[in-house]
């Protein structure tokens, strides 16, 4: 007993040792709680440092996760972590790589990490928490659809574009052929056409319905306390378009993605960065009792070419850009087996983004727009809306149907109706008042860039514009066939329905130039196939019928702008266009002045291209009617900058006249460059009645009659007007080039009068009338040329002459330098006469030298000629080996101004000095003077002074000396052979020898020379006139038969000489057997003969002296009569004077022969003035 109490005793515990044992149970327990929990802390504070590496875990994962994929995906995954993530612990595998062999795409990203919410793993629902971290995948877009895929860009050369290189999987993806015959599917290694194209509608529906259907296996993850929430972080997306040869990128993508267990609804958020812009948006999912699922999205930023890059093609004439706000509500049913999408809602709201037309960009400021979707018709009902594009908006609707072509690929059908339609480019204002409609029924096929108008109708008021057929918009080229009408559509309407991107340039003239007017009515065809329209016209042929316009316009207002006012083209324009030929033409039209109107007529143009565009001709015409008096009022209105600064030498409103002009013009077009260089014109036109009220350079102009042209070998006008009352003709031209002085010339026939209006008075030395021409040169200089064929001309200080009807010219160069004239390069010439030299002359005082190289008055004479001013007259001065002096002599010695074989020459009233020294001087009837050296001053008709010498040869000589005397001047003339000096001087030639003086005495007070002359042994010979005079006597005639010749011992006159006479006093002739007697008057200012003697048979030769020199053929006196004469009288003009004989005279004794013979009765003397 006593054992097993013991031990029950010592089995047994005090109340103080079971105290102690419960505590340490206690103290075990909580140490095995706080474990875990402790470990779990250490673990925690751990992760916040620093992931934990599970190698064990990355192998089983992978396996599981691959037992889930198909066959041709391939899983990488790297090393698994233990992480934390928004302070919930993760399994991060790092890196993980996901492949698809068939397409050899990828998704690529940096971390997958898979996690629980702790709190819902202890109400027992561990739902996932997935993250993707920096995901990358390239995606393929085309025909067929988007599939993963693997690319790479590599950039090209310099000009080159990039080059996207594809790299193949283990599938053959089938081949797309884009034909003009339709689309081609076929598998690379088959013929056989493999896979059938979808709809545009059909890949939406599609994609909506995989988006659908996973956010229903989301839901149903969600409900079963599977799935919490998805993110995806920093995400990039590379996307290649091989339809439109692109490659966009999508960077900085973001989604967060949660789903509510209760409910099921699911909503996340997304954002996307693409072309330098955000995108962003919210997704809502929800589904109802009755199985019906609706999908809420709104988007923010959204651009339409991320998507659908025809929206933005650079190569495409239109183009919308930016972001719009995208709110849809997509409808599906799952009522069935199989969920459908109905439909939806969408409203766009496109305000903000930019629309461009052609280069052109234009802000859409109103775009919201409502559609409904029927997603079993593929239908979109554009419901009433408005839209503001810049400063044109419309009240729009329509229906949009999506389909497909099984050739051509996916299409809309478009029904759009437009109204209230305010068309309001940027460059002009807004409409006087809107488009009432526009209907457009039409379709577009977008693979093929190609939009059909089944019917655009544009109406308002009597207003029409009509419009069907296609365009087809290729990067290779655009297309177009279209038929179009139009009808009362005002110029306003055409300049605001014009695009700008449709022929910029030729709109911004048209929009510019044009105010109003109508075009009544036009036909239009277009038929360019696609591709036949190259972006480069400069190579470019017109397909044939591929282009017609017949228009006809009214009433165009036209601004040539540059400040002139609008132009009224009154009645009808007419277009005609016929594939690259262009006509147009105008209306008349006026520009109105306060002068006038400026009228045109009959303006047009034309256009005919050549082939390759290399030889295009572009042709203008047209004529112009005003008067000058408008079209200076329009310049000085228009450009009174320009005439105010130019040097104009008279005032603009003094001139008036009449213009007309015809214009023609062709230039050739290399492509659309105007050539210049080939380009063909001519303006051609009259100016009539030109005339000034002011005058011009001190003369008057009027009745101006001019012609004119400009073409490509210049301009040129010509024509008469009136200065000073003379006409003259104007010859003006030159190339238009730069740089390129005008060649002017100016011609006139001018009488000797004529020239006294320009103040030199020519009537001296001129007769007749002369043709003048001038051209100035561009050293300022004039080039003158005188035709003097219609011109007599006598220069009497050098015994020049020429008679009208001879040819002959006045060649040379005058210069100016204020009063100053400089004449150089004279070339004077006609017959034998040539003189060249150089003048100068002062317009005041009159000429200050001449000197002449050339000085020829016969064939072979070679001398110089020199003429300065002296005394109020001249000093000449002669020099040379050989000159014919004839001309000269009949200055100095002819009383009748003409002679045997010479011209007239007019005495000149002013002083002349001649000094002359000539080794050979040619005279009348082929004598030579030689050494003749002379110093003479001649005043008119008056020797002042006289020193002479020469040698005629055999001994004979001349001397003429003068000496001063009280109240005058004595002339002393000594010879030795006076018929010698006779026929050198033309006086007479029928006077052989005879050695004698003349001594001429001149009473200045008088204004008379008294002279006295006696000669003695010579002869006449071979004298007509003698006969008439002697052939009454028996003794006579018999000695006239003999020899023809009378000897004369001796012979004496008396005479004197006036200003306009010649008085014979007293001669008289001693021939030994005859002798005769003279007096009377030889008149020298009218050229006649009265002279009266008579004939004394007992000399033997009766009055042979009449042939004295300078006292004509005739001289004798009243002593020595004899008994038995005859009487005659000598009466008649000095060269054909009249002979008369009285032979009655004879038979009467001497006492009483005064009653037979004839009178010489003195005229009055003329009036010299003083």
């Amino acid at each position: 007993m006593t054992n097993s109490e013991d031990i029950e005793g010592g089995l047994a515990a005090k109340p103080g040792q079971s105290k102690s044992r419960r505590r340490r149970g206690l103290r075990i327990a909580l140490y095995v709680l706080l474990a875990p929990v402790v470990l779990l802390a250490l673990l925690y504070v751990v992760l916040l440092i620093t992931p934990i590496k599970l190698p064990f875990i990355a192998g089983a994962a992978r396996d599981m996760a691959a037992q889930s994929m198909g066959a041709n995906l391939d899983l990488e995954m790297g090393d698994t972590f233990l992480a934390l993530e928004g302070g919930a612990p993760v399994l991060r595998f790092s890196p993980v790589t996901l492949t698809n062999r068939d397409t050899a795409g990828a998704v690529e990203m940096e971390a997958l990490e898979i996690g629980v919410s702790p709190l819902d793993a202890l109400f027992g629902q561990p739902a996932a928490v997935i993250t993707l971290v920096r995901p990358h995948l390239q995606v393929i877009q085309d025909l067929l659809g988007p599939r993963l895929g693997k690319f790479e860009v590599r950039e090209g050369g310099p000009g080159e574009l990039p080059t996207v290189y594809v790299t193949a999987g283990d599938q053959q993806i089938p081949s797309v052929g884009i034909t003009s015959l339709g689309l081609d599917v076929r598998d690379t290694t088959s013929e056989i056409p493999t896979v059938e194209f979808r709809s545009d509608h059909d890949w939406m529906v599609y994609n909506l319905l995989s988006a659908e259907a996973g956010l229903k296996e989301v839901s149903e993850s969600a409900r079963k306390g599977l799935f919490s929430r998805l993110a995806i972080r920093d995400a990039s997306l590379e996307m290649h378009d091989v339809v439109y040869g692109v490659v966009r990128e999508f960077s900085n993508m973001g989604v967060r993605m949660t789903a509510d267990a209760k409910t099921g609804d699911v909503s996340g958020t997304f954002s996307a960065d693409f072309a330098g812009q955000t995108m962003i948006g919210t997704v809502r999912w929800n589904e109802d009792q009755y199985n019906h699922a609706e999908m809420d999205s709104e988007i923010q930023g959204f651009d339409f070419a991320s998507f659908a890059p025809f929206v933005d093609d650079p190569d495409s004439m239109t183009a919308i850009r930016g972001g719009s706000h995208i709110r849809a509500q997509i409808r599906f049913d799952r009522t069935a087996e199989k969920p459908r999408l109905v439909g939806g809602t969408l409203n766009i709201d496109m305000g903000g983004m930019t629309m461009r037309l052609g280069e052109g960009r234009f802000p859409i400021e109103e775009g919201a727009l409502h559609l409904e979707w029927d997603a079993i018709k593929a239908q979109f009902t554009l419901l009433p809306s408005h839209i503001r594009v810049a400063e044109t908006e419309a009240d729009i609707k329509g229906v949009f149907v999506m389909g497909l072509d099984h050739t051509f690929g996916p299409t809309v059908g478009i029904t759009v109706t437009a109204t209230n339609i305010k068309v309001q480019p940027l460059d002009m204002g807004p409409p006087a008042e809107p488009i009432d409609e526009m209907l457009f029924v039409g379709w577009n096929a977008p693979l093929y860039g190609a939009m059909g108008i089944d019917q655009l109708v544009m109406k308002r008021g009597d207003m029409r514009f009509v419009a069907e057929g296609r365009a087809d918009l290729l990067r290779s080229g655009p297309g177009f066939q279209l038929s179009a009408g139009m009808q009362n559509v005002s110029v306003d309407d055409l300049k605001r329905l014009w695009p700008s991107a449709a022929g910029e340039a030729a709109r911004d003239w048209f929009v510019k130039n044009f105010i109003s007017g109508t075009i009544r009515s036009a036909q239009a065809k277009v038929n360019f196939p696609a591709g036949s329209i190259p972006k480069d016209f400069t190579q470019f042929n017109w397909p044939e019928d591929s282009l017609s316009l017949d228009a006809v316009a009214q009433n165009l207002q036209f601004d040539p702008q540059n400040g002139f006012d609008p132009i009224l083209i009154e009645g009808e324009t007419r277009v005609h266009l016929k594939d690259g030929d262009f006509s147009v033409a105008f209306g008349n039209a006026a520009i109105g002045t306060q002068k006038g109107s400026i009228d045109i007529r009959n303006a047009g143009f034309d256009f005919v291209p050549g082939q390759d565009g290399a030889n295009s001709v572009f042709s203008l015409s047209g004529s112009v009617d005003a008067p000058v008096e408008a079209i200076l009022a329009l310049a000085q209105d228009k450009f009174p900058d320009r005439i105010n600064t130019a040097d104009i030498p008279i005032s603009l409103d003094s001139l008036s006249g009449n213009l007309t002009t015809d214009l023609t013009a062709s230039f050739n077009i290399a492509g659309m460059d105007f050539d210049m260089a080939n380009a063909t014109y001519k303006v051609s036109g009259e100016v009539s009645d030109f005339a000034s009220s002011e005058k011009l350079m001190d003369r008057t102009l009027s009745d101006g009659q001019f012609s004119f042209t400009v073409d490509n070998g210049g301009y040129h006008v010509n024509g008469p007007a009136k200065i000073d009352g003379l006409t003259a003709t104007l010859d003006l031209g030159g190339k238009l080039e730069e740089g390129s002085a005008p060649k002017v010339a100016l011609s006139a026939k001018l009488g000797g009068d004529d020239f006294k209006s320009f103040g030199f008075d020519a009537s001296e030395f001129l007769t007749g009338s002369v043709e003048f021409s001038g051209k100035p040169r561009d050293d300022g200089t004039i080039d003158v040329s005188v035709d003097l064929k219609d011109a007599g001309l006598t220069v009497a200080d050098i015994g020049l002459s020429k008679s009208r009807g001879e040819a002959g010219h006045l060649d040379a160069n005058v210069g100016f330098s204020g009063d100053k004239v400089y004449i150089t390069g004279v070339d004077l010439g006609f017959g034998n006469v040539a003189i060249k030299g150089g003048i100068n002359f002062d317009q005041k005082a009159g000429l200050e030298s001449a000197d002449f190289s050339t000085f020829r008055l016969s064939k072979d004479d070679d001398a110089q000629l020199s003429i300065t001013p002296k005394n109020g007259g001249y000093a000449l001065s002669i020099r040379g080996q050989q000159l014919d002096l004839k001309p000269l002599m009949q200055r100095f010695f002819s009383l009748s101004g003409g002679g045997s074989g010479s011209p007239t020459v007019e005495v000149v009233d002013q002083p002349v000095t001649l000094d002359a020294q000539i080794e050979r001087a040619l005279g009348f009837y082929a004598t030579t003077a030689f050494n003749l050296n002379a110093q003479l001053s001649v005043r008119g008709t008056e020797l002042r002074d006289a020193n002479l010498q020469t040698q005629f040869g055999s001994g004979n000589g001349l001397s003429i000396t003068t000496n001063n005397v009280n109240g005058g001047r004595v002339l002393s003339v000594a010879f030795n052979d006076l018929g010698q000096l006779l026929r050198f001087t033309g006086v007479y030639a029928q006077l052989v020898g005879g050695s004698g003086s003349l001594v001429l005495t001149t009473k200045t007070a008088e204004n008379a020379d008294y002279g006295d002359v006696s000669i003695k042994d010579f002869s006449i010979v071979d004298e007509a006139n003698v006969a008439q005079v002697l052939g009454n006597h028996e003794d006579s005639r018999a000695l006239i038969a003999k020899e023809n010749r009378i000897d004369i011992q001796s012979g004496e006159a008396s005479f004197i000489r006036k200003p306009d006479r010649i008085e014979i006093t007293d001669a008289v002739v001693d021939g030994g057997s005859v002798g005769g007697t003279a007096h009377g008057f030889i008149y020298t200012n009218q050229g006649q003969y009265d002279i009266v003697g008579t004939y004394i048979p007992l000399f033997k030769l009766n009055n042979a002296i009449q042939k004295l020199p300078l006292l004509g053929r005739l001289l004798g006196g009243r002593d020595g009569e004899g008994l038995i004469g005859v009487t005659f009288a000598v009466r008649g003009d000095l060269d054909n004077p009249k002979f008369q004989v009285n032979p009655a005279s004879l038979l009467v004794p001497g006492a009483f022969r005064r009653l037979f013979e004839f009178r010489a009765e003195e005229r009055p003397e003329a009036d010299t003035g003083g």
